[in-house]
């Protein structure tokens, strides 16, 4: 049976005596009950894991003793996630389903026929949240490394974002559109999956203006987070199948 695992941070990594606090406290505490003396596991999201014990429990502070500590590497497919913005369940579907499948950048697109329009406000209420999101689906799914989330933007702004090798999916529900296929080798891949609405002209033009290729999962047309994850998913198998 696999150990409970917390978050702690990069900076609290400073010895053999580590501190649990805030939600991770409470998580230790008061939502798995454990104790002084209970063995657990700590990440940081970048790859570095340990085992420790509870040494000492306070009213808001855990004390860990710091036992293996190990580095696991990045995932070999490095996966650009662009979803469009959707309504706040299904976009949040998104995030966590996103970290399980172990995406490394998480950048959401305010698209021109969303639903959802971010402002400057919006974004400085939602990023604590959704950075807790991911954290919990780290937590869950074990994943030693999470994805850096960005701040939401237009498509036109964030294309020149994107690493400059990778293969490049625009998921498109045009008829002539390539069924989804990764390309061997490949270390890196930006998936760019639309609203509710689809893509703007406008956008499908910025798109493809900057090498994407329109792609499609089937005949079915899926619902946005649906989608996200669907094609997520495929990406992976196909890069376990093309390493196997």
């Amino acid at each position: 049976m696999s150990l409970p695992r917390f978050f702690l941070p990069i900076e609290h990594w400073s010895g053999p005596l580590v501190w649990l606090d805030g939600d991770e406290a409470a998580h230790c505490t008061r939502v798995r009950r454990l104790m002084a003396g209970d063995r657990l596991e700590v990440f940081d999201g970048q790859g570095r894991v340990a085992e420790a014990v509870i040494a000492r429990i306070e009213s808001r502070r855990v004390e860990l003793r710091m036992d293996s500590v190990r580095l696991e590497p990045r995932p070999a497919l490095e996966v650009w996630l662009l979803p469009a913005l959707l309504k706040t369940e299904a976009f949040e579907t998104v995030l966590a389903q996103a970290v399980e499948l172990g995406a490394a950048v998480i950048l959401p697109i305010v698209a021109q026929q969303g639903v959802v329009h971010a402002t400057e406000e919006f974004w400085q209420r939602k990023q604590p949240k959704w950075q807790r999101l991911i954290v919990e689906a780290g937590k869950q799914s074990h994943q030693a490394w999470l994805p850096r989330l960005m701040p939401p933007m237009a498509l036109a702004r964030a294309l020149p974002l994107c690493p400059a090798q990778a293969a490049r999916f625009l998921l498109s529900l045009e008829a002539n559109a390539q069924t989804l296929r990764l390309p061997s080798p490949c270390a890196q891949s930006v998936l760019l999956v639309g609203p509710e609405g689809d893509w703007s002209v406008a956008e499908c033009e910025q798109a493809r203006a900057a090498g994407f290729v329109a792609v499609t999962l089937g005949k079915s047309v899926l619902r946005a987070e649906t989608a996200c994850v669907a094609a997520m998913a495929a990406l992976g198998q196909q890069w376990r199948q093309q390493t196997s």
